[in-house]
């Protein structure tokens, strides 16, 4: 009879351990990615891929204007959004230094990552990244007040380059474009 309450009650804890750690990793059927949870605010709103970038024809640009993010439609670990990287510009991207940007409906800046990435590749003209970049550390808190993000980088270097180039503005409080 012991050994029945014992197993009974081994079954009853492992089967709450298991609801736990659904409930954690968003429920079955949930938009999964989408709805990555943050620390304090609960499951974030699925996202939506902006559109595919057209074929780019490189073309000289101003630095700090030769790379283009789009944002995919799910999340990284952390809940920040998932991007691509596309390069505008006539040089390889091999280094960019990235910052991301949270909004709100109304489009106040509502989080920015503490911590840049240091995003590292071969980024050809007119191409992408062959990866998605995500952006956010475990201090990088996104509140569930999140509707629309952006990326900056303010240092990159080209393919060549001894040194990296410094000189783009990722600010602090960085206005919706």
């Amino acid at each position: 009879m012991h050994k029945l309450l014992f197993i009974a009650a081994i079954g009853a804890i492992a089967i709450g351990c298991k609801k736990k750690t659904e409930d954690a990793a968003g429920s079955p059927g949930s938009a999964g990615e989408a709805a990555k949870p943050t620390e304090a605010t609960g499951p974030l709103p699925p996202l939506t891929a902006e559109p595919e970038v057209p074929a780019i024809t490189p073309a000289e640009k101003p630095m700090f204007e030769e790379v283009k993010f789009r944002m995919l439609g799910k999340r990284g670990d952390n809940g920040w959004p998932a991007f691509q990287a596309y390069n505008l510009g006539t040089k390889q991207v091999r280094f960019l230094n990235i910052y991301g940007y949270a909004y709100d409906k109304t489009g106040t800046q509502v989080a920015r990552t503490k911590t840049n990435l240091s995003w590292n590749g071969k980024l050809e003209p007119g191409g992408k990244t062959d990866w998605d970049i995500t952006v956010g550390g475990s201090s990088d808190k996104l509140p569930a007040s999140a509707a629309s993000y952006a990326l900056c980088y303010d240092i990159i270097k080209y393919e060549g380059d001894e040194d990296m180039r410094r000189g783009g503005s990722c600010p602090d409080q960085l206005p919706k474009k």
